[in-house]
């Protein structure tokens, strides 16, 4: 309960956008965890978990700090605080590490094994292409544009100008189609198909539209 009162204290200050003193309060819970730990086998808690994420949450979003975020999401995740959030932001900075192989195993525990929300997948994707698995990142990118032309069939017409919800579907599908034409760009320069080639350029045309209409 005294731990777990420096977390919730942290969270306060979290609301309140002092993000110094919400450091400051999750630093002394962790530290009295660890001093537990070390000299009288405290067990940690899936709450002890959270205030690692916590701390991992500031470090990621606020300071920058994606070496530390990324540590104390490891031991949120061990104290069996494990959520799609976590795992996403572990991919991510995986990702940006350039440890791929790492990356998309987070990304896959992120989606639980099954895989829908545009962001995973684009993320999936992504690190696919960088990985040069070019022939896996060529059908997530293909599931999402047709995940994301069925939303936009089913709206009519989108107003990314008027709406927060119809300018993110857009914005993926500005992305998606860029990287989904490199993909075959490189596909086809790696096996000489010219079919390849024009399915790119059909791409980098629907993501300049997508450019446009943002």
């Amino acid at each position: 309960k005294y731990i777990d009162a420096y977390r919730l204290l942290g969270e306060h200050y979290i609301g309140t956008t002092d993000y110094l003193q919400a450091q400051e309060q999750f630093a002394e819970g962790i530290s009295l965890y660890t001093t537990e730990r070390d000299n009288a086998g405290f067990e940690g808690t899936p709450a002890i978990g959270k205030l690692y994420e916590d701390m991992g949450n500031i470090k990621y979003t606020i300071s920058g700090d994606y070496d530390d975020a990324l540590m104390n999401y490891k031991y949120s995740v061990e104290l069996e605080n494990d959520t799609p959030s976590i795992r996403y932001r572990i991919g991510y900075i995986q990702y940006k590490k350039s440890n791929y192989v790492e990356a998309f195993g987070a990304f896959m525990k992120a989606g639980d094994g099954n895989v829908k929300e545009r962001n995973l997948m684009l993320a999936m994707a992504n690190t696919l292409s960088m990985r040069g698995d070019d022939y896996a990142a060529e059908g997530y990118y293909e599931h999402l544009l047709n995940n994301l032309d069925d939303e936009i069939a089913k709206r009519g017409i989108v107003f990314p100008q008027a709406s927060d919800k119809e300018y993110e579907i857009v914005n993926s599908y500005l992305y998606a189609a860029n990287n989904y034409g490199v993909t075959l760009y490189k596909l086809a320069k790696r096996t000489g198909n010219s079919s390849l080639n024009a399915q790119a350029i059909v791409q980098f045309s629907q993501s300049v539209r997508a450019w446009d209409a943002l």
